[in-house]
């Protein structure tokens, strides 16, 4: 159970946060949904990052930014990792292969089981596409921890306005995906 303080309560709201890991829930199954809650929360959290950010006029220089950054960075690798569990890819291939963080090797077996070919469901040659340039800009930044730890000089941002709105809704599209296949409602957590 996740503890959290609830707005209108005098202490912690327990959520049943699944599994404590892949093998204790029994089925893989699991794991991707934990995963694709993660993708959502993350992507909602991102998104009133995003709108505070905008509404309040902060400057690109304000560190927030960068957090939003680590927002969409975490998004989009539970969102792959959901994705690529929930097509059979046990957990234990992603450790074995060393993707941990690395964005761009995540979207890549993505794009190579099936995630550019799926397009019956919203439109997927140009969900991959965007995803792609979405991994390239951010993954590495992502995968260096300088998101989550604000480090070094430089940082890659995406543009505000149409990019991150864009990035958004892309990561929106691949949570709702993973959530058709695993029988769940799209955008509920």
């Amino acid at each position: 159970m996740a503890e959290a303080a609830g707005p209108d309560s005098q202490g912690p709201v327990r959520q049943n946060a699944g599994p404590a890991s892949e093998t204790e829930g029994g089925a893989e199954t699991d794991l991707a949904d934990r995963f694709r809650k993660a993708a959502a929360g993350h992507a909602n959290a991102a998104e009133i990052v995003y709108r505070f950010l905008m509404d309040r006029g902060v400057q690109r220089s304000d560190s927030t930014w960068i957090s939003l950054h680590n927002l969409i960075g975490l998004a989009a690798e539970s969102g792959l990792k959901s994705y690529l569990i929930s097509h059979g890819i046990p957990v234990a291939e992603l450790r074995k292969r060393g993707t941990g963080h690395d964005l761009q090797t995540l979207h890549q077996m993505a794009a190579d089981i099936g995630l550019r070919e799926e397009q019956g469901l919203i439109r997927q040659n140009e969900l991959c596409d965007t995803l792609a340039r979405i991994v390239e800009k951010v993954g590495p930044d992502h995968g260096a921890y300088i998101y989550r730890y604000i480090e070094g000089d430089e940082v890659t941002l995406l543009d505000a306005g149409q990019a991150i709105e864009t990035t958004i809704a892309a990561l929106r599209a691949l949570i709702d995906l993973v959530s058709v296949r695993l029988g769940r409602v799209a955008r509920q957590n």
